[in-house]
């Protein structure tokens, strides 16, 4: 199966049991034209439906809770081999750093757009929430750097994301980033 219809299968199941979610990481920054490749799907859903998640996608494949590595401590992180897909589900995303634990405010107004997928609509979650996690994540810092010069090419869409991204649990490194993205979009208003 390809990878378009692995999509759609994970489209239809996660609509059919009504759960928040969206298509993050690569296969997400492929949506805008950033990368060329992914080598999974990464999804994030809302905790209140991590269970209904993995209910509709153990339907699919085999899978099950993954083992996270430092820094990562998702609270709800199952992996599954769909077809020939690996898909990584996450809610509560959370990554440790030098100032303590990033957890994502991932819920409906964290959607942002939908791709259609061979006519499935899928939802995408916003740059500004994955130039966050980019830069907590490590070896991905070129992805956060992409995704910036993105912003600052075609505008912050969502500068609320990044504002609750500042109340969160963030090195200074990262919070000084994200408020100068900021600023420069204040500018350009």
């Amino acid at each position: 199966m390809s990878g378009s219809l692995v999509l759609q299968a994970i489209a239809h199941a996660l609509e059919k049991e009504k759960v928040v979610w969206a298509l993050g990481g690569s296969l997400m920054l492929q949506q805008y034209g950033l990368v060329g490749s992914a080598n999974d799907i990464d999804l994030l859903v809302a905790m209140p439906d991590a269970a209904r998640s993995h209910a509709a996608l153990a339907l699919l494949g085999r899978g099950g809770p993954g083992g996270s590595k430092a820094p990562f401590c998702t609270k709800h992180f199952y992996q599954y081999r769909i077809e020939e897909h690996d898909v990584d589900v996450m809610g509560d995303y959370s990554t440790e750093h030098e100032a303590g634990v990033y957890v994502l405010p991932f819920d409906a107004a964290s959607v942002v757009r939908v791709a259609e997928v061979d006519g499935v609509p899928v939802p995408l979650s916003a740059l500004e929430d994955w130039f966050v996690l980019y830069q907590l994540m490590p070896a991905k810092k070129g992805k956060a750097d992409l995704i910036e010069s993105y912003l600052l090419e075609h505008g912050v869409e969502r500068p609320d994301l990044l504002e609750r991204a500042l109340a969160g649990a963030l090195p200074d490194h990262v919070r000084s980033r994200v408020s100068k993205l900021l600023q420069a979009q204040s500018h350009l208003r």
